[in-house]
C-alpha cells in the first residue's frame, strides 16, 4: 500500500506544479498572440493560432499585401520566448515579457529590443 501512496503523492505534486502557472483571465495562446502583436505593431484580433504542440504555440497573421508571417512561442516564467517560423532558434535580441494587472483582467506586454522597452496592454476584448 505504501507504493500506491507514493505514486499518488507524486501524481498530485505534478498537478500542483502545473497549476502554479497563473495567466489570469487569459490563455497561453492569448499571451503568445499579445506578444507577437506587440512585437510587430499588429492588432491581436488579426493573429490566429495555428497549432499548439506541448508548450509551443504557433501563430500567424496575413499582412495587407497578402504575405503571411508565422511565429512560434513558448511561455517560460514571465517571458514569452518566440521565433520566426524561418528561424531554428529562439530570438535572443528581442525579449518579450508579460505581467497581469487588475486581478488578471489586463495583460501587459513589454518588448525589450537591445535595452529599449516598449509596452502595450490588452484586455479580453482585444482578442
Amino acid at each position: 500500500m505504501k507504493k500506491y501512496d507514493l505514486i499518488l503523492a507524486l501524481l498530485l505534486s505534478l498537478f500542483a506544479i502545473d497549476a502554479v502557472a497563473d495567466y489570469g483571465q487569459f490563455t497561453e495562446e492569448q499571451i503568445c498572440i499579445a506578444g507577437i502583436a506587440t512585437n510587430n505593431g499588429r492588432s491581436a484580433k488579426g493573429i490566429r493560432v495555428l497549432a499548439k504542440q506541448g508548450n509551443t504555440i504557433s501563430v500567424a497573421y496575413t499582412r495587407d499585401d497578402g504575405k503571411i508571417f508565422g511565429y512560434s512561442c513558448q511561455i517560460a516564467g514571465n517571458e514569452i520566448r518566440w521565433r520566426d517560423q524561418s528561424m531554428n532558434r529562439w530570438n535572443k535580441n528581442i525579449k518579450l515579457f508579460y505581467a497581469l494587472a487588475e486581478n488578471g483582467g489586463r495583460l501587459n506586454i513589454r518588448s525589450v529590443v537591445f535595452g529599449e522597452a516598449m509596452s502595450k496592454s490588452f484586455t479580453l476584448a482585444d482578442f
